[in-house]
C-alpha cells in the first residue's frame, strides 16, 4: 500500500538541500561546528610522534612554593642558565616576557641571600632571620659581600652577560597596538626575512613590535596568540609582517635554527604554505592560511595529558635542588655522590635538547583551552609547533573545492537512497553512510593529518534524508486518510496508525503478549446515581470518564472499552512498551491525585463526588482484532484479564482503593510504593495470587505510609508463620498508625480467630473469595 511520490520532485529536493548546505558552508555557525568536529578528532586520534629533542622546564606549583611568588628575580634565571649550560642544553627558550627593565636599586632580601650564597658557597643558616640578626650573622662570619651586592644591583646586565656567555638563549617578543613612543628597543640582531611581494605575496601588516630589554639573546620570536571565536586555541600565526620585514613566531624561529634554516631558505605563500628548503635535503612544507596561521598539531589526546608528553623537569629542582647541591658538593663527599647521580640523570634529559621554560602552575592565567583538553599551559603551544616542524608532521586542510565536491557526492547518494528505497532500508543505509563519512574523516586525520570537513557531509545527509522523507510522507498522507476513514470510526487511533503503517495486520487473529490490564469502577455508584435523572447521570459519568481517560492516555494506555462507569484499559498494546506495568500503576495514582480537583468541579455543578476502585494485573494474554470480517474490535482475552477485573472488586473486601497483582508489583516495584496485603484465590480461579495495595509513586509516600508498609509486612510475615501473638502486636501498631485501615482490621480478625483454634485446625492461610 506504499504510495510512490514523483521521482523528479525527490531529486529537486535533493539538489536544493545540496545548494543550501554549500551556502551554509560559508557561514560562521558552520565553521564553529566544524571546529568542534576537529576537536573530537584531536581527542580520539593516536598521539603524534615526538621528536625527542624537546624538554620542558616547568614553572610549576612546586617551584612557586619553593622559590616564592611570581615574578622571580632574574638572578634566579641566571642560576638556571648556569645549570643548563653545564648540562649541555642545545637551546634555551624562555616563554617568559622580559619587556620591562629591572630597577637598579639596593637588592631585596632574597637577592642579598643569593649574594651570600654565591660568596659563601652554602645556604644561610636560617632564611627566617630578621635583618638585624642577619647583619650580626654576616659580621660574625666576616665575609665581605659588598661587591657582590653592588654587582647584583644591575640584574638585567647580569642576565644579559649570562646569555652572552651561553650563546643559545631565545626570548619572547610581542606585537602590540600601544603608542610606539613607549616601545623598548632591542640591541641584538633579530631573525627576520626581508619582505618581497614577489616571494611572499600579501601578509597583514602589524602595527608595533615590543622587544625584550635584555641583550645578547641568540634569537627572538613573537608569542602572540589569537584563539578562535569560541576561545579554543587551534591556530597560531607563525609569521608577521612589520616595517618591510617578516618576523617569526618564537617556536618557529627555534625550530628553524635547530634545522639549520636561515631566512634566505624560507619561501612564504600565504594561503598555501611556508617552505623550508635546505640544500641537499627534503623541504619541510608548513600549510598556512591567508593570515599566516598554521593549525597546531597538538601532541597527546584525551587519554594522554599535556604533562605526559615530552620530558618535564620542575624549575625548582634544577635551581634549588641540583644547583644548591652542586655548591655544597665539594665539601661533602655524600653530597658529591648525590650530585653526580643527579647530573648523569639530568644530562640524559637536557644534553643537546631544546629546553623550553614556561609557566604551568595551576593558578596561572597562562592556561588555555585546546582541542584535546579544556586547560593546557600556553607553553605547550610552543613545543607543539616545534615538534611538528622538527618531525615534518602537520595538519593539512582539504581544499574548499574538495570539501564542496564531497558535499555534492554525499548529497546525491542520499537523494538516491531516500528517494527510491523503503523507509527502514533507506534509514539503515543513511546511518551506514554517516558512519562511513565519520570513520573516513577520523581515519584520514589520525593517519595522515588530513582534515576533511565533516559538517557539510553530515548536514546534507541529515537534511537530505529528512526533507525527502517528509515529502514522501506528505504525498502518502492521502492514502493514509483513506484507511483512517475506513477504520478510524471503530478502532483506537494507535491501532489505526499501526494498520496504516502495516496493512497486513488487518486480520481476525491475535498474538500472545505480556501486558498490563487496568480495570476501574466508581465506588458506591448505585446509591449516588439513584437520585439523579438520566441526563444528569450521563453528564456526571462523561465528566468523570473524560478526566480519567486523559490520564490513562497521558501515561501511554489505550482505552479498551467503557462499561457504564467502569473503564478497561490496556498498557503494552497495540505498541509494545517494556514499562507497561509502571505506566499503568502511575496512571492509577495520577487518577487518585486528580480526584480532589475533579470533585470540586462536580460539587460546584451539584453533582456527586467520585471515588474509585482499581484492579491491575500483568501477565500473558491474547491481544488482537476480535469480531467479524466487517466489524472488528481490538481487545485482549485470557485469565490474566479476568484476574485484573476480579482485583478491582477485591477492594470491597479489603476496604482499599487500588489493588495490584504480585506480577505487576514485580515489574513495577522500582517505581512504586506498595503494601503486600494477602494471598487470595479470586472467584472462579484456582491458583493463589499475592496481592498488593498500590500506595504511591516511588519517593512520594509519606512517612506514615512507609511506616505502615513496614509494620504491616512484619505482621503478615508473622501471620504466615502462624505466630499469632507477634502478628497481633504488629497489627495493633498498624491500627495506631492508621486506625481505620481495612486490611489491618481484616487480618487482625483472622489472627484472633485462628489464635483460638488448635494448631491442626487452622486452615490454609489463603483467602478464597466467593464474590466479585
Amino acid at each position: 500500500m506504499e504510495h510512490k511520490p514523483s521521482v523528479w520532485k525527490a531529486y529537486l529536493i535533493g539538489f536544493s538541500v545540496i545548494l543550501l548546505v554549500i551556502i551554509f558552508s560559508y557561514t560562521s555557525p558552520y565553521r564553529w561546528i566544524e571546529n568542534k568536529f576537529l576537536d573530537f578528532r584531536f581527542q580520539f586520534r593516536r598521539p603524534v610522534p615526538l621528536s625527542g629533542q624537546i624538554t620542558h622546564i616547568d614553572i610549576d606549583d612546586k617551584s612557586l612554593e619553593v622559590i616564592g611568588r611570581w615574578p622571580w628575580s632574574r638572578n634566579k634565571h641566571v642560576e638556571l642558565l648556569d645549570v643548563l649550560y653545564d648540562l649541555g642544553a642545545k637551546m634555551v627558550v624562555f616563554d617568559v616576557e622580559f619587556f620591562e627593565p629591572t630597577n637598579k636599586s639596593l637588592p631585596d632580601d632574597l637577592q642579598i641571600y643569593s649574594a651570600v650564597d654565591s660568596v659563601m658557597g652554602q645556604n644561610p643558616p636560617d632564611k627566617n632571620l630578621s635583618a638585624e640578626e642577619y647583619a650580626n650573622y654576616l659580621q660574625e662570619t666576616r665575609y665581605d659581600i659588598t661587591g657582590e651586592i653592588i654587582r647584583m644591583a644591575d640584574i638585567d646586565k647580569r642576565f644579559s652577560d649570562a646569555m652572552k656567555f651561553c650563546k643559545n638563549i631565545y626570548l619572547a617578543s610581542n606585537f602590540i597596538k600601544d603608542d610606539p613612543k613607549q616601545l623598548l628597543t632591542f640591541e641584538g640582531t633579530p631573525f627576520h626575512i626581508t619582505y618581497s611581494p614577489e616571494r611572499h605575496l600579501s601578509l597583514n601588516h602589524e602595527n608595533y613590535i615590543q622587544l625584550p630589554v635584555l641583550n645578547y639573546a641568540k634569537g627572538i620570536g613573537f608569542v602572540n596568540i589569537e584563539p578562535d571565536s569560541d576561545g579554543v586555541l587551534r591556530r597560531v600565526k607563525i609569521v608577521r609582517l612589520y616595517n618591510g620585514k617578516i618576523y617569526p613566531q618564537l617556536a618557529f624561529r627555534v625550530a628553524c635554527d635547530s634545522l639549520g634554516i636561515s631566512p634566505d631558505m624560507i619561501d612564504i605563500v600565504p594561503g598555501k604554505h611556508i617552505k623550508l628548503g635546505k640544500p641537499g635535503q627534503p623541504s619541510v612544507v608548513i600549510p598556512i592560511d591567508e593570515q599566516g596561521q598554521v593549525i597546531v598539531n597538538w601532541t597527546g589526546n584525551r587519554n594522554a595529558a599535556w604533562d605526559k608528553t615530552f620530558e618535564h623537569i620542575s624549575y625548582q629542582y634544577l635551581t634549588d635542588n641540583f644547583y644548591r647541591t652542586g655548591l655544597k658538593a665539594e665539601e661533602d663527599p655524600v653530597l658529591k655522590n648525590k650530585y653526580e647521580e643527579q647530573k648523569q640523570e639530568l644530562i640524559s634529559k637536557i644534553k643537546d635538547k631544546i629546553c623550553l621554560i614556561g609557566m604551568v602552575a595551576g593558578g596561572s592565567t597562562d592556561l588555555k583551552p585546546t582541542p584535546n583538553a579544556p586547560m593546557v599551559p600556553g607553553v605547550m603551544m610552543h613545543s607543539g609547533i616545534m615538534n611538528m616542524v622538527l618531525t615534518n608532521n602537520f595538519i593539512n586542510r582539504a581544499s574548499k573545492l574538495m570539501n564542496l565536491l564531497i558535499i555534492f557526492i554525499i548529497g546525491m547518494l542520499i537523494t538516491l537512497i531516500a528517494g527510491h528505497l523503503k523507509p527502514f532500508v533507506s534509514a539503515v543505509l543513511t546511518v551506514v553512510l554517516i558512519a562511513a563519512v565519520v570513520f573516513i574523516g577520523f581515519k584520514l586525520f589520525s593517519d595522515s593529518g588530513l582534515w576533511i570537513e565533516l559538517t557539510g557531509p553530515l548536514t546534507v545527509c541529515f537534511f537530505g534524508f529528512t526533507s525527502i522523507k517528509v515529502y514522501r510522507a506528505i504525498s502518502e498522507e492521502q492514502a493514509k486518510r483513506q484507511i483512517q476513514g475506513v477504520f478510524g470510526r471503530y478502532l483506537a487511533p494507535a491501532v489505526v496508525n499501526d494498520l496504516i503503517n502495516n496493512p497486513d495486520k488487518v486480520r481476525l487473529g491475535g498474538e500472545k503478549r505480556v501486558m498490563t490490564v487496568f480495570f476501574s469502577d466508581m465506588a458506591d455508584f448505585t446509591n449516588k446515581s439513584s437520585n439523579l435523572g438520566p441526563e444528569t447521570v450521563m453528564e456526571w459519568i462523561n465528566k468523570y470518564l473524560t478526566a480519567m481517560t486523559d490520564i490513562i492516555q497521558e501515561n501511554g494506555g489505550m482505552i479498551d472499552k467503557y462499561q457504564g462507569d467502569a473503564i478497561m484499559a490496556l498498557f503494552g498494546a497495540p505498541l509494545i512498551t517494556p514499562t507497561h506495568a509502571k505506566q499503568c500503576c502511575w496512571a492509577a495514582l495520577d487518577q487518585r491525585k486528580a480526584l480532589p480537583e475533579l470533585n470540586m468541579r462536580l460539587q460546584k455543578e451539584n453533582l456527586p463526588a467520585v471515588d474509585i476502585r482499581v484492579g491491575i494485573n500483568t501477565g500473558e494474554m491474547t491481544v488482537g482484532n476480535l469480531g467479524s470480517s466487517k466489524v472488528l474490535s481490538y481487545t485482549v482475552m485470557g485469565d490474566e484479564v479476568n484476574l485484573a477485573s476480579r482485583l478491582e472488586g477485591v477492594n470491597k473486601f479489603y476496604r482499599t482503593g487500588m489493588i495490584i497483582s504480585g506480577e505487576t508489583y514485580k515489574q513495577a516495584k522500582d517505581f512504586i510504593e506498595a503494601r503486600e496485603l494477602d494471598t487470595i484465590r479470586a472467584k472462579g480461579m484456582q491458583r493463589p495470587v499475592n496481592i498488593y495495595e498500590l500506595i504511591a509513586k516511588k519517593g512520594e509516600a509519606s512517612a506514615q505510609e512507609l511506616e505502615l508498609i513496614v509494620t504491616y509486612e512484619k505482621a503478615l510475615k508473622a501471620y504466615r508463620e502462624r505466630n499469632w501473638v507477634e502478628a497481633i502486636e504488629a497489627l495493633k501498631i498498624c491500627r495506631k498508625i492508621k486506625p481505620a485501615d481495612g486490611p489491618t482490621t481484616l487480618l487482625l480478625g483472622q489472627c484472633l480467630k485462628y489464635q483460638q483454634l488448635p494448631k491442626e485446625e487452622v486452615p490454609e492461610l489463603i483467602n478464597t473469595l466467593t464474590s466479585k
